[in-house]
């Protein structure tokens, strides 16, 4: 691992994890399978995974099966059991499985889990056909400083170092699980210095507000939602105004509209210290809207994909509608399905306004809505996607006007499966989220349960949703008291 030397000094963790992904890596090359079974998450994380992974496939010449889904369960595996494949790889999910997959896939020649969310370390024995990568092992934090992106990425690396090609996927990946914060740490600032150094990535200083590379200038403030540019956000005529008091021009001399790509580096300047002034008085920190951005150089500079955070928000739609396929061919560089990029994204903001027109419709319904003093309860029933309500319960975090640590329960049905979908969220980040649901989880016999600190979440039986939401309610009504008594 010399490679590493010249740009970090590793601690002894990141060594210890990097050596796991390389003998797990190695394990897998020398087992030379001829067809595997990829299973992955069906977020932006997880896409990201799964094309990494089917790129190192497809550069070793092995066959494949690829799932995409939204958790394992039994008839996924049995799946998984019966079918043509000696080897099985797991990203982005499968450390909260460990038991389940021992015993299911026991006949298998190998099964990987690359994996980054939280695992419970006691006892943690496995078979010898069985090999998890996971940082949490090594006692690295996989809510922060590694994605499961990141993970397959580093077992993609040590099966072929050519694979470094393949790290601002990994980078996309994380950013998608929200694990950029004006810069990456950890194993993440390792991976985007591979990106950068095989010349797939740009990190430069710019405006942090989505849609810089794919948007109008008015129509960029106009959409603006984080952060909320007051007297701008909403209304097309103000942002207009404002431009116009800036004295930036709202078209490019061939009259097409201009975006913030296309602005001088004085005009720029002017728009951000404009923007500052605005925020001055909403925000701790009005600046945090100038910040490093991250470009991929193989799309165009007019592409919505070149932004990675564009990208990433591209592959959780396509994953939430039902169209992970299609971001995996994005990924793959299928220039046929770039071309429908736009509409997926738009499809994907046309559910989010529905979703909310929905909440703020039914938010003094008392079958749809249970308010407490620390927590918010939004059972949306068939009305709100399944796939959908960890986005919404973000969504709601974040627009919620409230400068209370208020904690967001979410709950969609999922009637095929006799399920329902629990996501749990904060407007702060004082709890750990992932110990709160399993509190109320395992009171109840629940076992679908896991996530990470600030965002988790929870299959419920549809039988037992009333008990849920009564125990729910009772655990974060709780959580209140323990906060102020600390």
């Amino acid at each position: 691992m010399n490679f590493l030397n010249a740009m970090v000094n590793l601690s002894n963790n990141f060594e210890t994890f990097l050596k796991d992904a390389e003998n797990a890596a190695l394990t897998f090359k020398s087992l030379k399978p001829h067809r595997v079974r990829l299973v992955s998450h069906l977020d932006a994380d997880g896409i990201s995974s799964s094309a990494i992974l089917v790129k190192m496939l497809n550069k070793e010449g092995i066959l494949y099966n690829l799932s995409i889904v939204q958790k394992i369960n039994t008839t996924l595996l049995n799946v998984v059991k019966k079918d043509s494949s000696e080897v099985v790889i797991f990203s982005d999910l499968g450390s909260g499985n460990l038991e389940e997959i021992k015993e299911t896939l026991k006949d298998k020649k190998a099964v990987f889990i690359l994996d980054h969310h939280e695992i419970e370390l006691d006892n943690l024995e496995l078979p010898s056909n069985i090999f998890l990568v996971n940082p949490h092992k090594q006692g690295i934090d996989g809510n922060s400083e590694i994605s499961g992106s990141g993970v397959s990425y580093w077992f993609s690396y040590f099966v072929n170092d050519s694979n470094k090609e393949l790290a601002y996927l990994a980078i996309i990946g994380a950013i998608g699980d929200i694990q950029e914060n004006n810069g990456f740490i950890g194993l993440n600032e390792i991976i985007k210095q591979h990106a950068i150094q095989s010349g797939k990535l740009i990190e430069k200083p710019g405006l942090k507000i989505y849609g810089s590379h794919s948007r109008p200038l008015h129509k960029l403030l106009e959409y603006s939602t984080d952060p909320y540019i007051p007297g701008v956000s909403g209304s097309e005529s103000n942002a207009i105004q404002f431009l116009k008091r800036l004295n930036i021009p709202l078209q490019n001399k061939d009259g097409s509209w201009k975006k913030f790509v296309d602005l001088s580096e004085d005009e720029k300047k002017r728009l951000i210290s404009g923007l500052v002034m605005l925020l001055a008085n909403t925000r701790d920190d009005p600046e945090q809207i100038i910040g490093p951005v991250y470009e991929i150089t193989e799309e165009p500079l007019s592409s919505q994909l070149r932004d990675a955070r564009e990208f990433a928000t591209f592959l959780n739609a396509c994953g939430r509608l039902g169209k992970a396929s299609i971001g995996i061919a994005v990924c793959l560089n299928n220039e046929r399905l770039k071309k429908r990029s736009n509409q997926v994204l738009l499809d994907y903001k046309k559910e989010i306004i529905r979703m909310m027109r929905w909440f703020r419709a039914n938010q003094d319904n008392p079958e749809y809505v249970i308010r407490g003093n620390n927590y918010l309860i939004v059972n949306g029933k068939e009305n709100i996607r399944h796939t959908m309500i960890g986005t919404f319960a973000s969504i709601l975090s974040k627009s919620l006007n409230t400068e209370d640590d208020l904690m967001i329960l979410t709950l969609a049905q999922i009637p095929e499966e006799n399920l329902i979908k629990a996501s749990l969220r904060s407007t702060k980040e004082n709890s750990n989220l992932k110990e709160i649901i399993q509190q109320i989880s395992e009171r109840l016999g629940i076992n679908e349960f896991g996530g990470h600190k600030n965002a988790a979440g929870a299959f419920v039986p549809i039988e037992k949703e009333e008990q849920f939401l009564e125990h729910a309610q009772r655990v974060l009504s709780l959580m209140a008291i323990e906060e102020k008594i600390d």
